[in-house]
């Protein structure tokens, strides 16, 4: 048959068109087979893509967690087919971490984030847990435990390894816990409890953990009604300010005061400052009543100038939320110069805890404090966060003590006179808040405190009280 083939080849020769012909089918065909193959290819392409573009509905890009929309599937399927469990439902966040981008740039930011995810996928406990990355910094977890309490302990130590990250340390952390009661509810609502939880305590580095628990609904409501007050509080002056006199330890003569705020209601009734301070911290009205006090200050500064009376330093207390705002030191100034009031007359107090985070930002803030003659004081030194590198790399010209030293143990005695030993040789002043007894003024005397501050002296007056007190000689008639 093949030979009857190849005989036959010099007919088929002979006819061309018939080559021809059989030449452009066979181009066609291989056209055909390269458009398929090409199809093929666009297809494994776009499943590819399909394929990770359902991941990223799926999985945090930056952290490789869950992301909000899937945790809520998961965590739902979770109660609903281990309902018999313990489940609680964790909300965390960093504090300030918009500032930590801000002045490190967002791929130290980034890291931050893939190194508490790192941590999360460690610290899973048991079977069924999950976490998610909701958005920038701010995290949620479905945990599981025994009891209340043990899942207490272990947030709180799992904060105690997130804050000494190695990629940033001295990190700050805030916590909402809600335990979960009805595994049928919304995740989302569950999520909200949560997240109620962490806002109470937003801001509170001694206590960064909050629980949704009975209590809970009542105390939100009072601290609404409050948020809702302050302002037409401000406007009513409702907000007084007093002064605390300072004393010189050596000569027991008048050379300061501390301006302290009071709130009395129009019915008479006195909200202490514990009940708003935080709260106006956790919610950005802090840096209102902040301002409103310096105002009121400086009005009250300007009067004793006016009247030819000499006046005394006023140290005012400024929260760390300042220090997140570029005008900060310009509105400070311009207060000032509205007022004229010479920059010695007024100290800048700053809480412990503010020296913690953003050490290079403060630095430029206190530098811009300096430059313009104001002091700076560090506030309830002492009270947690304190460190000899503190000492050694902020530029404070004061520090007050924390009050808590002198109503304590002996063993606080001996961290006093260490801190008094320190602060001597570092030429920073020194004062002690709290000062109620004779034998803690002879203490404090004895190992070079300069400067008292308490009840044993005066406690804080009233505006017209303090400017009396201006007149006399300084010096009370008798500590007693």
């Amino acid at each position: 048959m093949t030979m009857l083939w190849l005989f036959a080849m010099p007919d088929f020769l002979s006819h061309p068109e018939v080559l021809i012909s059989l030449l452009i089918l066979l181009l066609a065909l291989c056209s055909v087979i390269a458009v398929f193959i090409a199809l093929l290819r666009s297809a494994k392409r776009e499943q590819e893509a399909l394929k990770h573009s359902n991941s990223l509905l799926i999985i945090d890009e930056t952290t490789d967690l869950l992301n909000e929309r899937s945790f809520e599937i998961v965590v739902q399927n979770r109660l609903r087919h281990h309902s018999k469990r313990k489940w609680f439902l964790l909300d965390f966040d960093i504090n300030h971490f918009e500032s930590i981008n801000t002045l490190y740039g967002f791929q130290r930011g980034d890291a931050i984030l893939q190194a508490i995810a790192a941590h999360l996928r460690r610290e899973r406990d048991q079977s069924g847990e999950c976490f998610a990355r909701v958005y920038a910094d701010h995290f949620i977890c479905l945990l599981t435990g025994d009891t209340l309490s043990g899942v207490k302990r272990r947030v709180l130590a799992m904060d105690e390894k997130l804050r000494n990250l190695t990629v940033h340390p001295g990190l700050q952390f805030s916590y909402g816990l809600y335990p979960i009661k009805d595994v049928n509810q919304p995740v989302t609502q569950l999520c909200d409890y949560a997240l109620s939880a962490k806002r109470l305590v937003k801001g509170n580095c001694m206590n960064p953990l909050g629980i949704y628990d009975a209590d809970f609904h009542q105390l939100q409501l009072e601290r609404f009604e409050l948020t809702a007050a302050m302002e037409p509080a401000l406007n009513a002056g409702e907000f007084l300010v007093c002064y605390q006199p300072k004393y010189d330890i050596a000569t027991e003569t008048m050379i300061g005061a501390e301006a302290l705020v009071r709130w009395q209601r129009k019915d008479g009734t006195v909200i202490v400052p514990d009940s708003f301070i935080a709260l106006f911290e956790q919610n950005g009205l802090i840096t209102k009543l902040d301002f409103y006090i310096l105002e009121t200050v400086c009005r009250f500064l300007r009067s004793v100038l006016d009247q030819k009376k000499e006046p005394v330093p006023v140290s005012v207390n400024f929260s760390r939320n300042h220090l997140y705002e570029a005008d900060f030191t310009k509105r400070l100034l311009d207060m000032l110069q509205t007022y004229e009031i010479p920059p010695h007359l007024i100290e800048i107090e700053l809480t412990e805890s503010a020296f913690v985070n953003c050490k290079d930002h403060l630095l430029h803030v206190m530098d811009e404090l300096h430059d313009n003659g104001l002091l700076i004081s560090i506030d309830d030194f002492g009270s947690g966060y304190s460190s000899l590198n503190m000492l050694k790399e902020m530029p404070f010209d004061i520090v007050k003590l924390d009050r808590g030293f002198l109503h304590s143990s002996d063993r606080d005695y001996v961290v006093i006179e260490t801190i008094l030993n320190m602060t001597r040789r570092l030429q920073l002043k020194t004062v002690a808040e709290g000062v109620e007894t004779k034998e803690q003024l002879a203490f404090l005397r004895k190992h070079g405190c300069d400067v008292a501050q308490g009840y044993l002296f005066s406690q804080p007056l009233s505006q017209p009280e303090f400017s009396q007190q201006l007149i006399s000689a300084r010096k009370p008639a008798e500590c007693s």
